[in-house]
């Protein structure tokens, strides 16, 4: 394997590194900080006392406005939690078609030889980082937040996949076509 191919190989495997890093970071910030504040505003619908006004027991009125407002605070808590993923989720796919992007074009223009070794190592690393980064978010959550997790990994992984990696297993030489006619 040439120079190039090696450099080609570091290259991509750190800009893996920084993609999994926002996976595995957005992942362990929803698991660390969660929407627990929300939570503490809660209304403790049986510890409301008895609520009487001339005579007329307005208990039960006032444990459904207890119950409305827990309701809507978990509205509130649901809307947070979908803007903080799709926030999470845009942030990642930007920050990866970006790079990318411009990857695939600086190393299209270097490419003169992608050798049998190369496309293996590009093909296993690709995986190994995938597995590394579900691997290390899965424990870094404790195996709670998996759904997040596999998304963000998802957002990274196949946009890399369609824009590089699979130029560099596609692609083919002049030598190699020649030897194999």
């Amino acid at each position: 394997m040439k120079k190039d191919g090696i450099l080609r190989i570091i290259l991509m495997n750190l800009l893996m590194v920084l993609f999994s890093y926002f996976s595995i970071g957005y992942t362990y910030e929803i698991f660390r900080l969660g929407i627990n504040g929300l939570r503490e505003l809660r209304v403790p619908v049986n510890a409301i006392p008895p609520v009487n006004v001339d005579g007329q027991d307005f208990t039960p009125l006032f444990r459904l406005l207890g119950m409305v407002s827990n309701g809507y605070l978990s509205l509130i808590e649901l809307t947070a939690y979908c803007l903080s993923l799709i926030t999470s989720v845009v942030v990642i796919l930007v920050i990866t078609l970006i790079l990318s992007v411009l990857f695939r074009v600086i190393a299209k223009r270097k490419i003169t030889f992608v050798s049998a070794k190369e496309k293996k190592y590009t093909k296993i690393s690709y995986i190994g980082m995938i597995l590394l980064s579900l691997g290390v978010g899965l424990i870094s959550t404790h195996y709670t937040v998996l759904l997040p997790l596999l998304l963000f990994t998802a957002v990274w992984a196949l946009p890399f996949l369609l824009i590089y990696v699979k130029l560099i297993l596609t692609y083919t030489d002049a030598s190699e076509t020649s030897s194999n006619l």
